[in-house]
C-alpha cells in the first residue's frame, strides 16, 4: 500500500482500501467456522461408526446374559454335566473303598471342587445340586440308607463349596498352580473343609455302623482331602 501526502506534507492511508480488505478477512474468518464445525462433525460422525460394531455387540452381549431363560439352560446343563461327572468317578472309585465308610482317596470330591474355582460362586449352586443327586442315586444303588445317605450327600456337597469358598478369600480370582502358595492354600482349604464336614459323617457311622468316630473322623479327613488335592488343580 502507497503512502499518500497532504499538503502539510503528513501522509495518510487511504482507509477505504484496508476496510474493504478488513471485511474481506473478517468474511473469511467467518466462513471458517461453518466449515471447521463440518470437519469436527464429519470426525465425530466416523468415531461414532467405528464404535458402534463393538457397542452393538456388547449390548447383545449383555442382553444374551440377562436372558433369564438362558441362565436358567446354562445353569441346569452345568449341574447335569458335574452330577454325571461326579457319579460316574464316584461309582468306579468304589473299589478303591477300604471300608463300606470310605476309600484309600475320594476323586469325585476334587471334580466338584475344581469346578468351583475355575467358574466362580457363579456355579455354587448348580455344582452343590449336580453333587446332591448324583450322591442320592449312588446311596440309592448301595442301599446304604437314609441316614447315611443324608450325611454323606452333605458332606460331599458341602467340601467343595467351602475350599471354594476359602481359595476365592485368600488367594481371589487368579488361583495359578505355578505359584507354590495357592497350591498350599489349596491344601490347607481342603484339610479345614474335610475335617470339619468329616465330624458329622463319623457321627452318623458311630450309630449306623458301629464304626469308630476318632478313627472314622481321620479316615474321611485324608480320603476326601487327598482327592481334592490331587484332582481339582486338573
Amino acid at each position: 500500500m502507497v503512502r499518500q501526502a497532504d499538503s502539510h506534507g503528513t501522509f495518510t492511508l487511504p482507509t477505504t482500501g484496508w476496510a474493504g480488505s478488513k471485511s474481506k478477512i473478517e468474511n473469511c474468518r467467518g466462513a471458517e467456522v461453518p466449515v471447521l464445525e463440518a470437519i469436527g462433525k464429519a470426525r465425530a460422525g466416523k468415531r461414532v461408526q467405528e464404535y458402534d460394531a463393538p457397542s452393538a455387540l456388547g449390548q447383545r452381549k449383555i442382553a444374551a446374559s440377562s436372558n433369564p431363560s438362558r441362565r436358567w439352560v446354562s445353569r441346569i446343563g452345568l449341574a447335569a454335566a458335574v452330577g454325571v461327572s461326579y457319579f460316574l468317578i464316584a461309582y468306579l472309585s468304589i473299589g478303591l473303598m477300604v471300608t463300606d465308610a470310605y476309600s484309600f482317596f475320594w476323586p469325585a470330591a476334587g471334580i466338584a471342587t475344581g469346578v468351583l474355582i475355575a467358574l466362580g460362586p457363579a456355579a455354587r449352586w448348580p455344582v452343590v445340586a449336580g453333587v446332591a443327586c448324583a450322591v442320592i442315586v449312588l446311596n440309592v444303588l448301595k442301599y446304604a440308607g437314609m441316614p447315611n445317605a443324608i450325611a454323606v450327600t452333605l458332606v460331599n456337597s458341602g467340601e467343595p463349596v467351602i475350599v471354594a469358598l476359602l481359595i476365592q478369600r485368600y488367594v481371589g480370582n487368579d488361583f495359578s498352580l505355578d505359584r507354590v502358595s495357592h497350591l498350599a492354600a489349596l491344601a490347607v482349604s481342603a484339610l479345614i473343609a474335610c475335617a470339619a464336614f468329616a465330624i458329622g459323617w463319623a457321627i452318623v457311622l458311630k450309630f449306623s455302623l458301629g464304626l469308630p468316630i476318632l478313627k472314622t473322623w481321620l479316615k474321611v479327613t485324608e480320603n476326601d482331602a487327598i482327592g481334592i488335592v490331587l484332582v481339582a488343580p486338573q
